[in-house]
């Protein structure tokens, strides 16, 4: 079973929880060629991923989100064992310091 691609419902849904009113208002946010959101509203493939990291970063999600509409299974994993470590007392944090010569 593989992960839908669904950059632009994600891109709509995003846009609508910040209030964000439209496509123009989107790229001049994100410094993003409005052409370029067109083409990911309308389905088309990315010609640059670059652009696609630079609009998941601007609306404060992470890039799988934006392409595939929930977290790395992944990343949620290792975030989650990180969190239990940190709350149960086991994380350990150590400081080198080191001298410039």
């Amino acid at each position: 079973m593989g992960m839908k691609i669904c950059i632009a419902d994600n891109i709509n849904i995003l846009m609508k929880a910040r209030g964000i009113n439209s496509l123009k208002e989107l790229a001049l946010m994100c410094d993003i060629p409005l052409t370029t959101l067109h083409h990911l509203k309308n389905g088309r493939v990315p010609r640059s991923w670059q652009a696609v990291a630079k609009l998941a970063e601007c609306l404060g999600v992470s890039m799988f989100y934006l392409v595939f509409g929930c977290e790395d299974p992944v990343h949620a994993q290792f975030t989650e064992k990180l969190l239990k470590e940190v709350f149960s007392g086991k994380f350990e944090v150590q400081i080198n310091v080191q001298k410039k010569l």
